[in-house]
């Protein structure tokens, strides 16, 4: 019987390094957490001093999933990924500057992830939690914020290589039933095609649109996924992350924020969607 006891434990020790190598295996290869008291106030650099060999910029706008409301905060290791804000450059780590919230962001870990590839990373994020969609479709209310920070990026000959857009869960309330979601889905679509001619405005990088839809006791909304997937048939739109099939093991007790695990898994998706999108432009 001492040796079935010994044979199951050793079963355990086995299953439980399995699971925790696979976990591993979604971290970037380098970064720390950071804790709040441990954190410090982020580095200047001059925009200049980056160097522009290899470097990624990403341009991302939308709600609270990219703007800095992670359970974990991130800091990179790589002495490469910058963050863009304000018209200044700094080192990058959570919360990233220009976005709205004081938590970790998956775009810090995205950044890490592409350093790990040998890149340079210059992350400039817009994102205000709590926002519809409508806000960002109007200039006066958050739309400005997409013009003015892509003017200030082109100003400085760092015009992005990627647009992120990640919107859709203060919206998705709003989808309640047949007639409602037919409504409500025009409207998306129109004020979504309105956020992109902002864009366009200011650059002509890939556009990637996330597909979401799941916060609370929401878990997805098909008919507003559905218009998020359909802008894809305008020229140089693409799909972004699915962030919608991360379920409530990755989100924090609000079933809406990313938990730490959600956050890696976002950005791993995030790094799929680019790669994808880079295959193909």
């Amino acid at each position: 019987m001492r040796y079935l006891y010994l044979f199951l434990l050793s079963i355990i020790v086995i299953f439980i390094t399995f699971i925790l190598n696979e976990y591993n295996k979604t971290m970037p290869k380098s970064g720390k957490r950071v804790s709040d008291s441990a954190q410090l106030s982020p580095l200047s650099i001059e925009c200049s001093l980056i160097d522009r060999k290899n470097l990624i910029v990403i341009f991302a706008a939308g709600q609270s999933n990219i703007g800095n409301f992670g359970e974990t905060k991130f800091m990179p290791s790589s002495s490469n990924v910058f963050n863009f804000a304000n018209g200044k450059c700094f080192k990058a780590q959570d919360p990233l500057l220009g976005a709205g919230g004081v938590g970790g962001n998956p775009l810090t870990i995205l950044s890490q992830f592409l350093a790990d590839q040998g890149h340079s990373v210059l992350i400039a994020p817009v994102a205000i939690g709590g926002t519809k969609i409508s806000g960002w479709a109007d200039e006066n209310v958050y739309g400005y914020r997409i013009t003015n920070t892509l003017k200030q990026l082109n100003a400085m000959r760092l015009r992005p290589n990627y647009i992120l857009w990640h919107q859709g869960e203060d919206d998705a309330v709003n989808f309640k039933g047949f007639f409602s979601n037919i409504v409500q889905s025009f409207f998306y679509q129109r004020n979504l095609k309105s956020v992109i001619e902002l864009m366009r405005q200011e650059s002509d990088a890939p556009i990637l649109v996330c597909l979401t839809s799941r916060c609370g006791s929401l878990e997805g909304v098909p008919d507003l996924r559905h218009v998020q997937k359909n802008i894809t048939s305008l020229q140089g739109v693409y799909l972004g992350a699915n962030t919608d099939i991360l379920g409530h093991e990755y989100r924090k007790d609000d079933k809406c924020h990313f938990n730490e695990k959600g956050l890696n898994a976002a950005a791993q998706l995030w790094l799929k969607a680019i790669y994808d999108v880079s295959s193909t432009v």
